[in-house]
């Protein structure tokens, strides 16, 4: 049974569409395309994890084709019985981990200069409903980067509050 953009799905939130959560991400980072009389109010803060700026590992190694196509090369990590089992067969001991249009774009804009909210804004802008929810898929990506640890998250340079000591933040 197929589902249709606007049907309830089993958590009751609407299939295809945008959930509130984005929607107000959209208005805070500019997303949106108008507010109407949003102006007048002051913006909510964007969650902080939303300023992180994630950058490659740098024990991965990565190559694009002539197609934009990014893949990824790292070090399996082996549990003991697979080191053993290795040990006895052989085999390759990186993983090549080739990634799809939108998993190469993404990876491309991880590079220590976008936050995570301007990735999802690129990536809104660019792919539009094919990478709706937007949030969720890029959130889901950098989870997965972040587990196989591919990828790290930095703080933001200017976050307020956080300098330098002696710098009077």
């Amino acid at each position: 049974m197929s589902r249709r953009i606007g049907q309830r799905g089993l958590s009751g939130e609407t299939v295809g569409s945008r959930s509130d959560e984005f929607e107000q991400l959209r208005k805070v980072s500019g997303l949106a395309d108008h507010d109407g009389a949003a102006g007048d109010r002051p913006k909510p803060a964007v969650p902080r994890v939303f300023l992180a700026l994630p950058a490659p590992n740098p024990l991965v190694i990565w190559e694009q084709d002539d197609r934009g196509l990014v893949t990824l090369i790292y070090r399996k990590n082996f549990g003991r019985f697979e080191r053993w089992l290795h040990a006895k067969i052989g085999g390759p001991e990186d993983v090549k981990r080739p990634l799809d249009r939108m998993g190469s774009r993404m990876w491309l804009l991880m590079d220590g200069e976008h936050t995570i909210l301007d990735i999802c804004r690129i990536m809104d802008i660019e792919f539009k409903e094919e990478m709706a929810p937007v949030l969720k898929k890029v959130r889901m990506f950098l989870e997965q980067l972040l587990i196989l640890n591919l990828v790290i998250l930095n703080p933001p340079e200017d976050e307020p509050g956080h300098g330098t000591p002696g710098d009077g933040t």
